[in-house]
This record gives structure tokens, C-alpha cells and sequence, in this order.
């Protein structure tokens, strides 16, 4: 009997070492990811994605699932990053098609969610015109289900934005700007402190003609201070509203 203890007990103990030394490993990783996508250093990105696809087979325990969603944010960043379709459309199919693996494993998995549907928007500037309405539903249907399960303010906030974007961009009548607004209200309520929300925010009232409103929110991108998760998109998005806010008060 002391015996069956003390071997459960070892069992126990390994597992736990195990356990603690992966997720060790996934934290150290994805403190890397999230500096690099910060200030879009894409030769970190890759040496990022090489240690991650090394490490993923070595993986025994659940925790590979957490791994694998890791491995397709750093392909889709890396892709967005690209610089031609070459460089960018394998990443976003890569992004898209190991995100759908972990959904298909973790139906609650909102961050896999959320992956695959900006992977499915990235992709859509590469198909034909049929493809784009079913990549459209596709990202309809991530989106949703990302909002449902995830349990991070600032992902959550980022995919009520791309539920807005994706309202605002195409045209008629797949675009609802009202819808857009909405979206971008909810979002704000996550993610008020981030520069890209009132940057594209600002572009939907462009597009309604309310060149006060969007006035007002490209002046809320200049007000912000850079936010620690998008150093580098805060930078950009600070000029970018500067030159907008100049052709709107000339």
C-alpha cells in the first residue's frame, strides 16, 4: 500500500514538474511574441516561429494546444509584416489552417477563434469575388465566436474592432456603417486606450460624411499615450492621423 502511494505520488510529482516546466517554456515564448509584435520586428517573429515549430512536437500534454495558437499569431503577424503576396499569403493560410486545427480540438478556444478570423480577413484581398463572400461568412462566424469565449479585454476589444472594419470596408451591400459604429463603441469599452481604434473609427466617419466626428477621433489618436502591446502601430498611426487632421482643417 505504501508502496502504490509513493509511486503515485512520484507520478504525480513528474507530471506537475512537467507541467510547470512547459508552461515555463509557453510564457518565456510568448513574453518574446508579444514584444516583437509590439515593435514589428519581423527577423524576431521568425526566429520566434522556428523555436515554437521545434518545440511543438516535444509538447505531450494539452499545453500543446496553447503552443499551436501561439505559433499561428506569430505566422499571421509575420505575414502582416510581409511586404508582397509571396511574403504574406502563405503565413495567413499557415495562421488560418493551425487555428482550425485547435478549434476543431478546443471548441471554446476564443483566441483560436480570433486568429482564424483575421487570418480569413487577411486572405480575402487574394481571392475572387465568390471567394470573398465565403471568407466573409467565414470571418462572421470566427469573429462571433471569439467574442463569445474570450477571456482578454484586449483581444476581445481587437476582434469587436475587426467586426466594425469588416462593416465599414466592403461595399454595398455587404457593409452596414451603423453596424460599424456599434462595433466600434463596443470595442472602445475594451480597448479605449489603443490608437488604432480611433484611427479606423475615424475613417468610418469619413466614409458617413461626418468630417467633425472624424476630426474628434483622429485627435483622440494624438491624445494617447503608445500602448505597451502596439509601440511601433501607435507611432504610425499617430502620423497618419496628423496627416488627416490636416486635410480636414485646411
Amino acid at each position: 500500500m505504501r508502496y502504490r502511494r509513493f509511486l503515485s505520488l512520484s507520478i504525480f510529482l513528474f507530471l506537475s514538474s512537467v507541467l510547470f516546466a512547459s508552461q515555463e517554456l509557453y510564457n518565456s515564448l510568448y513574453q518574446r511574441f508579444l514584444n516583437a509584435r509590439s515593435y514589428q520586428n519581423r527577423d524576431e517573429l521568425s526566429n520566434l516561429i522556428k523555436s515554437i515549430e521545434s518545440t511543438i512536437p516535444k509538447i505531450t500534454n494539452t499545453h500543446v494546444y496553447e503552443f499551436k495558437v501561439l505559433l499561428a499569431e506569430c505566422y499571421l503577424e509575420y505575414g502582416n509584416l510581409g511586404k508582397n503576396e509571396r511574403d504574406r499569403r502563405p503565413y495567413f493560410e499557415k495562421a488560418l489552417a493551425l487555428s482550425q486545427e485547435v478549434v476543431n480540438a478546443q471548441q471554446n478556444n476564443g483566441k483560436a477563434y480570433y486568429i482564424a478570423g483575421l487570418s480569413t480577413s487577411r486572405l480575402i484581398e487574394y481571392v475572387n469575388v465568390f471567394q470573398k463572400l465565403s471568407l466573409l461568412n467565414a470571418f462572421d462566424e470566427y469573429m462571433t465566436k471569439a467574442i463569445k469565449y474570450l477571456d482578454n479585454d484586449t483581444y476581445k476589444g481587437l476582434a469587436y474592432m475587426g467586426i466594425a472594419i469588416r462593416y465599414m470596408s466592403p461595399p454595398w451591400p455587404f457593409n452596414d456603417y451603423s453596424k460599424s459604429e456599434v462595433y466600434f463603441r463596443e470595442a472602445q469599452k475594451y480597448i479605449g486606450d489603443y490608437s488604432g481604434l480611433y484611427l479606423n473609427w475615424g475613417y468610418l466617419y469619413l466614409k458617413m460624411n461626418n468630417t467633425q466626428k472624424a476630426l474628434e477621433m483622429f485627435k483622440n489618436v494624438l491624445s494617447l499615450e503608445p500602448h505597451k502591446l502596439f509601440a511601433k502601430a501607435h507611432e504610425e498611426n499617430v502620423i497618419i492621423a496628423k496627416e488627416e487632421i490636416k486635410k480636414l482643417e485646411k
